[in-house]
């Protein structure tokens, strides 16, 4: 009866023993599957990390393009406002001229007319 329960008991230890080794087994390839997972998950992180580095970068350079166009339509704006400023004094001072010249030409007109009458009358 002994050697059976020591047999018996040898059986038990010796099931134990497998499967304490199954265990080990079944951790050792949970934890490469982890670590692999780790891995691709960490793999994924940085391809996305780098993807929106680089679509950050090039939103910046939009960014840049769009402010320069338009400091560029507004040094075009200012100009084209500065130009019709100097236009409008222009034409200020040409119609004043003209409204010179119709005078002075009136007044030769008028001075004519009256030599005209005189020399009519003479």
């Amino acid at each position: 009866a002994l050697e059976a329960g020591a047999s018996a008991h040898q059986a038990e230890v010796s099931q134990l023993q497998d499967t304490v080794r199954q265990l080990r087994t079944d951790l050792a390839r949970s934890r490469d599957e982890l670590a692999d997972a780790h891995s691709r998950t960490s793999a994924t992180a940085d391809s996305h990390a780098q993807a929106l580095q680089e679509r950050l970068k090039e939103l910046s350079c939009e960014v840049d393009a769009a402010l320069e166009a338009r400091q560029a339509a507004l040094r075009t704006s200012t100009e084209a406002e500065s130009r019709l400023q100097r236009t409008e004094l222009e034409l200020e001072q040409a119609q004043a001229l003209l409204a010179s010249a119709r005078q002075q030409h009136q007044r030769e007109v008028a001075l004519l007319r009256e030599r005209i009458t005189v020399l009519q009358a003479d």
